[in-house]
């Protein structure tokens, strides 16, 4: 059988390829990126900075606070890590590549994870033109003109710009600078708690219903014994309600994608252990358990897991997220990397490398204060930090055969 998914990428690259060569003229070509100018946004820009100034200006100052928060937690995290690189604990590359692959299912690989293509050409949009809209708006607002929009394509990677007056960004002083700087990463850190409380509060609980569906029992299992059989709705355990939760299926998801076993059916398996061990943690093997299935009432005596007789053990598998197709393969694991994808390109953003916005704002308070030193202090800063980077990509590989 054909792999319509593979296909469906190649021809994504066909029409895209096409589209290309037929606005050539209207294109700026860099070696392996694409570059298309505009200056239609401009307006809508315009029109949304003058809607509410200072609601604006009130936004962006919070943003100025919380961006250097956020670049002392990234900086922070990523010293650690380096850190535990060099006392050989941990083993692999602590930070990977996030590559698009031609496939339904995401894979973990040595130094990278690849994303299902599709999931990755749909979040572009929500963290790229959010991203870069903010800086136009708070720009406008802060009387910083914007020169062009624009869209660039860099190899299989697609991205958006605003790109404001240089001498405009040059004159202003530094608060607004650091407002314009901060405002692109902070929209995406609040776009991905947004969407987190949505998910979480809103579309799971309407579109999961409660109780786990029983897809297999154990031989010689206390739920076998008790008359529990594959089919059945559990609906309850000892008076508590059991429906899988987010929490539960973000968990199991990141279990999964780490792990390199990630299926749809291993999902919802996994998201019904994480549910209902979380129950099982206030027992012991030999009590027993009641379980209402199908309305009906079983007596469950726990057994000691096979692997672990400690461990206390109904015997069940189950299907914890009971919905379509469409919900369970696509919507719930895309929200979860337009969350993940959101939060970490802001945070990386905020990293104080130049020329990302962490960057960015480390020259201009370093202007500030430092003057002509400014370009030498942000240029160590920027070393240093993408020295750590790539540490924690190779270090491991290199420790290793040292050591």
């Amino acid at each position: 059988m054909p792999d319509f998914y593979f296909w469906s990428v190649v021809l994504f690259f066909s029409i895209l390829g096409i589209m290309i060569y037929r606005d050539r003229k209207n294109l700026e070509f860099h070696t392996i990126m694409v570059i298309k100018r505009s200056k239609k946004g401009r307006k809508l820009i315009q029109s949304v900075a003058n809607s509410s100034p200072r609601f604006w200006n009130a936004v962006s100052l919070i943003f100025v606070i919380a961006a250097f928060v956020f670049m002392i937690y990234g900086t922070y995290l990523l010293s650690t890590s380096t850190y535990l690189v060099l006392n050989r604990m941990i083993t692999k590359p602590a930070i990977q590549f996030i590559l698009p692959i031609p496939q339904s299912q995401p894979i973990n690989g040595t130094g990278f994870i690849g994303v299902p293509f599709w999931f990755l050409i749909l979040t572009v949009p929500f963290v790229m033109f959010p991203h870069e809209f903010a800086h136009g708006v708070i720009a406008n607002v802060n009387k910083i003109k914007i020169k062009n929009v624009g869209l660039m394509q860099v190899l299989i990677f697609s991205g958006a710009f605003v790109e404001p007056d240089e001498r405009d960004l040059k004159k202003a002083k530094l608060l607004p600078k650091l407002k314009v700087f901060s405002s692109g990463s902070m929209t995406n850190l609040t776009i991905a708690i947004l969407l987190l409380l949505a998910s979480r509060y809103l579309l799971w609980p309407a579109a999961v219903p409660t109780g786990v569906l029983v897809t297999d029992v154990i031989k010689n299992s206390g739920a076998e014994l008790a008359g529990l059989e594959p089919g059945m709705l559990i609906q309850e355990i000892d008076g508590k309600v059991l429906k899988v939760d987010y929490d539960e299926f973000t968990l199991s998801y990141t279990y999964l994608l780490m792990s390199g076993n990630i299926t749809s059916e291993n999902i919802n398996s996994v998201s019904t252990m994480v549910s209902v061990g979380e129950i099982l943690e206030n027992y012991e093997p030999g009590q027993t358990m009641e379980i209402i299935a199908d309305n009906e009432y079983y007596y469950v005596k726990l057994s000691g897991r096979p692997e672990n007789s400690t461990i206390p053990y109904i015997g069940i598998s189950g299907d914890g997220i009971r919905t379509n197709d469409f919900m369970s393969e696509f919507l719930f694991p895309f929200t979860w990397w337009l969350t993940t994808l959101s939060y970490f390109v802001a945070v990386f953003n905020l990293l104080p490398i130049y020329p990302l916005d962490g960057g960015l704002m480390i020259e201009a308070v370093a202007e500030k204060y430092t003057g002509k030193h400014a370009k030498r202090l942000t240029s160590a800063v920027t070393i240093l930090t993408i020295f750590m980077i790539i540490f924690n990509f190779i270090g491991p590989s290199i420790i290793s055969m040292i050591i």
